[in-house]
């Protein structure tokens, strides 16, 4: 039980910011882990290769990697408070 008070305590002393960041990012998995063997499914029943299937996988992977990149530079020019606005 000690090892339970000593986590709350410790959550407590983290900025209320990152809590609610940190809260926000794991809703966001934890809808994504249910959401994300559908995509799937969904994909095999509009196209009957699985080849395809992963290739496309692949390249929305690949999109969202070369996007983060400007939109880091983005961040870094405006505010961050509208940045998370525009974002959620």
């Amino acid at each position: 039980m000690q090892i339970i008070q000593t986590i709350k305590n410790d959550f407590k002393n983290i900025p209320s910011n990152v809590r609610w960041v940190t809260y926000m990012s794991a809703l966001w998995l934890f809808g994504w882990g249910f959401a994300d063997p559908m995509w799937s499914l969904y994909l095999k029943s509009m196209v009957n290769n699985y080849l395809l299937i992963g290739v496309l996988s692949s390249f929305l992977s690949l999109i969202a990697m070369i996007i983060v990149i400007p939109l880091g530079e983005l961040e870094d020019d405006i505010d961050a408070s509208i940045f998370l606005k525009i974002a959620f």
